[in-house]
């Protein structure tokens, strides 16, 4: 069946599991005289399968919107459907989107099977909560599949009915892990303190997935107390134990977590236990945080030292600019990655031609972390440098080389892009020109984006020009 229905200017195509051409045809003829139209919308929830007389159907309805330029969505596509739109080489005629407002409860229980819909079905359902949903959900954590049962479960966590707080709490000795972890989210969700204890318990648990949300868990439903149960785990000597405690800390935040986990670094042997504290002190808001990140930079362990850099980029520097540029030659070429990452698009002139004389000598890997830097400096030697590795025979260094140009001047390399776009060696430059001129129409782009047409081979590159021209 294809059912075709028309409210606020948009048409409605609902396609179910057995649509004929006749009713495809009867669809575009009402399409056809419908007046006032701004969208098209088909919703596939019902459609597993497709065979190639339906594709051209959908087709039709295509050739349709496009001749009136009406936007044409196809929602809750399932993973059939789009295999079959990938292999036919036909996904480029349309936009894939998800839309839950037509679907049943039923419909929408049975894409929590669809890893790609379930979220969003399961969202729609907590905000269109009601008893109907509330019943149909209930059934099926006592008698649906595991994944089902936890969809369902985050389902009734999401709408906050808390009056099912007694099935949540009971499906924490389910059987299955996916349901358990669900159970223990929601009731962290719901502020479930009675249950507190049961979680600390499963922190201890040797299945990482129930450790890690029990943890999340406990982190939401924390006070005071909890700091000292958790420095009483740290001294664990199951180092996955420790991890989750340092996960938590990080959680709660504040002034006193922070202290704990600065301890349990000053205590810590494990490599692994070190990195990890390393990476989580970013998530603290304290003074004392970018000075430890900078003290980690010379710790024994680079996988400590690239954890730390990494999390500088996400603190800032706080006035320790010229110690960070000092690891861009370390000899992990990450930590060097990581620290020029860390000193942000605002920095000094000094700074940037440190980083155009360290250009040279540095890692490839480093030296496209020094290009996106320098694209936001706006310095006549920074462009000039920029222009220069566009000749280079890194395809990566001349793509991010082109990036950056184009942020520092729009218009400037729009026009460097159209040239670009047609000689460079790597697609992926190419690709990347012609997004430039896509977003900026330099001028006599169409004829230009024509000419290439006509003898580009990378499929990617004709169905980008084929887009901006609409061809």
């Amino acid at each position: 069946m294809v059912n075709i229905t028309f409210k606020n200017n948009k048409a409605l195509i609902v396609v179910d599991n057995s649509p004929t051409r006749q009713e495809f045809v009867a669809a575009r003829q009402e399409l056809e005289v419908a007046m006032g139209i701004i969208g098209v919308d088909i919703d596939l929830a019902r459609l597993e399968h497709i065979k190639s007389d339906q594709l051209a159907g959908f087709i039709m309805i295509r050739k349709v919107a496009n001749s009136n330029q009406i936007p044409i969505v196809l929602f809750n596509v399932s993973d059939n459907v789009y295999r079959i739109l990938q292999t036919s080489d036909t996904i480029k005629l349309f936009t894939i989107g998800k839309n839950y407002e037509h679907s049943s409860t039923d419909d929408l229980i049975k894409m929590f099977a669809n890893v790609e819909l379930a979220d969003g079905a399961s969202d729609h359902l907590a905000k269109h909560y009601n008893s109907e949903v509330r019943a149909e959900l209930i059934k099926r954590i006592a008698a649906d599949k595991p994944n089902i049962q936890a969809c369902c479960l985050l389902t009734i966590g999401k709408a906050c009915d808390t009056d099912s707080i007694d099935l949540v709490r009971s499906c924490l000795d389910s059987p299955h892990t996916q349901v358990t972890c669900a159970a223990i989210h929601v009731l962290g969700w719901f502020g479930d303190m009675e249950s507190k204890d049961r979680l600390y318990d499963f922190i201890l648990s040797p299945t990482k997935a129930l450790a890690e949300a029990a943890g999340s868990a406990v982190a939401l439903l924390s006070d005071d107390g909890d700091l000292v149960r958790l420095v009483e785990l740290a001294s664990s000597n199951k180092p996955e134990v420790r991890g989750i405690v340092v996960r938590v800390l990080a959680l709660i935040g504040g002034e006193n977590a922070f202290a704990k986990t600065a301890n349990m670094l000053a205590l810590e042997t494990d490599v692994f236990i070190r990195k990890t504290i390393a990476r989580c002190l970013s998530r603290f808001n304290t003074p004392q945080t970018v000075d430890l990140l900078v003290k980690l930079l010379d710790d024994k362990s680079m996988a400590v030292q690239e954890a730390a850099a990494s999390g500088l980029g996400c603190t800032g520097l706080n006035g320790n600019e010229s110690v960070v540029i000092s690891k861009i030659k370390s000899p992990n070429i990450w930590v060097g990655y990581f620290a020029v990452r860390a000193l942000g698009h605002s920095v000094s002139p000094e700074t940037a031609k440190i980083l155009i004389e360290a250009y040279p000598s540095v890692h490839s890997n480093i030296k496209l972390a020094i290009i996106e830097v320098l694209g936001h400096t706006h310095l006549p030697e920074a462009i000039t440098l920029l222009e220069t590795q566009l000749q280079g025979d890194n395809e990566d260094v001349r793509r991010e080389a082109l990036s950056a140009l184009y942020v520092s001047g729009k218009k400037q390399t729009a026009k460097l892009a159209l040239n670009i776009a047609e000689t460079d060696q790597s697609w992926m430059v190419r690709y990347r020109a012609v997004e430039i001129i896509e977003n900026e129409h330099p001028d006599g782009y169409i004829d230009v984006l024509r000419r290439i047409n006509e003898t580009e081979q990378n499929r990617f590159i004709k169905e980008k020009i084929a887009l901006v021209l609409g061809i």
